[in-house]
């Protein structure tokens, strides 16, 4: 399903999302996140462990989150963030055949500078 895409798609996506959310975020005089940072090292455990829980067609979905006003790693608290969900089943032909493993836990430890940084 996913793809590799350019440094310069991912300009655009990010462009698109400041002058369309982030822009409506920036009119109501809020700040918020828009990237979270993981460590390769950290993201190969968190998929260990899905794939060791889940033997057949293991899959993560990314979930937009927001902690709470008080909380979160970054000195402005209650940033929106981004976590990830175990999921299995095979959705090569439809994604409504994917279903999230809630018995196993989701991840979500990845920071944000403030303010963001651009791609």
């Amino acid at each position: 399903m996913g793809q590799q895409i350019s440094p310069e798609t991912g300009k655009n996506l990010l462009k698109n999302w400041k002058k369309g959310p982030g822009n409506a975020i920036k009119a109501k005089g809020l700040k918020d996140a828009y990237e979270t940072w993981f460590s390769v090292a950290e993201l190969e455990e968190y998929l260990a462990y899905v794939k060791a829980n889940i033997p057949e067609n293991p899959g993560i979905r990314v979930y937009f989150g927001k902690y709470d006003s008080t909380g979160g790693p970054n000195p402005v608290k209650g940033l929106t963030t981004v976590f990830l969900a175990p999921t299995s089943g095979d959705g090569r032909n439809n994604l409504d055949d994917i279903q999230n493993e809630e018995t196993l836990n989701a991840y979500n430890s990845g920071g944000t500078g403030w303010p963001p940084k651009d791609y």
